[in-house]
């Protein structure tokens, strides 16, 4: 989850409807993925969050990341310090992110299961879910060995929970009432 949404949305927003004109998307992709990584950096992060000068701090920021950035980004940083919201940046590209899936009819699954699955087991929870979604499906996997078997299918705000820890839980719970 993205924190600071309401703040957040509106940057990613136009930085989204920009890409849209010009076919950029790529581009936007490659400049904030770079701007996160500096941002991140330990003395980066240091500076943003004790520089009072927004000028100096958006020109800071642009002579560390020139070579990665067009006219375009580098006005991004401009308003981005002029409105101290420098150290958003992350939660931003993240919001790009979804917005670039949402145009290119792209769903991001989460599968979170107690081992490995098989790629049949994958290209089938895929289909399932494309047909059910009427989406394109990309599917990230993740390992938790608290799960015991089976596993847990995360898109959007929907949870399905398929493991058997979940099982256990609602086998308890019927066995205390």
């Amino acid at each position: 989850m993205i924190k600071f949404k309401s703040i957040v949305h509106p940057y990613a927003k136009a930085i989204y409807e920009l890409a849209v004109s010009h076919r950029s998307f790529d581009i936007w992709k490659d400049m904030l993925e770079y701007m996160v990584k500096v941002s991140n950096h330990k003395e980066v992060k240091r500076i943003i969050s004790s520089t009072f000068f927004c000028q100096q701090l958006a020109n800071f920021f642009i002579s560390i990341c020139e070579k990665k950035l067009d006219r375009y980004g580098k006005n991004f940083i401009k308003i981005l310090a002029k409105n101290k919201r420098l150290i958003l940046l992350e939660s931003i590209y993240l919001e790009f992110l979804l917005l670039c899936n949402v145009y290119n009819n792209i769903v991001h699954v989460t599968i979170i299961s107690a081992y490995t699955l098989r790629l049949n087991q994958l290209k089938c929870i895929e289909k399932i879910l494309k047909q059910r979604l009427s989406k394109n499906i990309n599917i990230e996997c993740i390992i938790n060995k608290d799960l015991i078997d089976g596993f847990i299918v995360k898109f959007n705000d929907t949870v399905i929970d398929l493991s058997t820890q979940f099982q256990l839980k609602n086998l308890l719970y019927f066995l205390q009432c």
